[in-house]
């Protein structure tokens, strides 16, 4: 089901063709207009598919490929997460309605990472669980784009921000490189406050069902002390 504007969707996807310098080659003048026939956009869409998917688990009996593409084009709209331009970022859904699990489709690699940040989010009442694809490939896919969301998104424009399914979240801290590229401790990791204890061990429980690019996410508490005064080499 495509749940977006087919017009700007393949303008978006143009515009990663041209950043990773693959020109389409049209023959004959049906074919310029035609995008969809022209092999070089063609390949690069079955290519770069797996990157540009991300899985949907936790759909309501409710949902349905049009209401999913909807919710995703909004939340995406909303939150800043649209990089390719005008229009919606959903090109397709693909649900497996017995399981309550979708494949959405975005136009870029791109607005498939920043989809990720939606994880948890409630859909008709019910959280989501977004995660990449079977099948993805994370050394290959970094080459089409960022494989990690948005340091700029505005997830509280949906009401959303990360972590909050599983407790009252006060803080996110992600160590990064300095200005020189040079590693600081704690890259590599993420760090949570939580407003309370009952918050913190909620989470600590739910993140044992996480994953991050196929890998299970491990958890440990954090001194406060540590945390507060920006210590993360522990």
């Amino acid at each position: 089901m495509g749940g977006g504007d087919v017009d700007h969707g393949v303008e978006g996807i143009r515009r990663e063709l041209n950043r990773l310098s693959i020109q389409p080659q049209a023959t004959t003048d049906e074919e310029q207009f035609d995008p969809f026939v022209n092999n070089s956009l063609a390949r690069h869409l079955e290519d770069t598919r797996y990157a540009r998917r991300v899985s949907v688990g936790g759909l309501p009996p409710s949902a349905n490929e049009q209401t999913v593409a909807i919710f995703f084009n909004q939340a995406m709209a909303a939150i800043g997460g649209n990089t390719a331009g005008p229009g919606d970022a959903v090109v397709d859904v693909d649900m497996n309605h017995d399981r309550g699990f979708a494949l959405v489709e975005m136009r870029l690699t791109e607005e498939a990472s920043n989809a990720m940040a939606l994880d948890g989010i409630l859909f008709e009442g019910v959280p989501l669980k977004i995660r990449r694809p079977p099948g993805y490939k994370p050394s290959e896919a970094a080459a089409l784009g960022p494989s990690m969301p948005s340091r700029c998104l505005n997830l509280a424009a949906v009401g959303w921000t990360p972590g909050s399914a599983e407790g009252n979240l006060v803080k996110v801290v992600i160590p990064r490189p300095d200005s020189s590229g040079q590693l600081v401790a704690g890259v590599g990791k993420v760090f949570f406050e939580y407003a309370d204890i009952d918050s913190a061990i909620k989470a600590k429980t739910a993140f044992r069902e996480w994953k991050f690019d196929g890998n299970p996410v491990f958890s440990v508490y954090y001194p406060e002390i540590k945390f507060a005064n920006l210590e993360f080499d522990g």
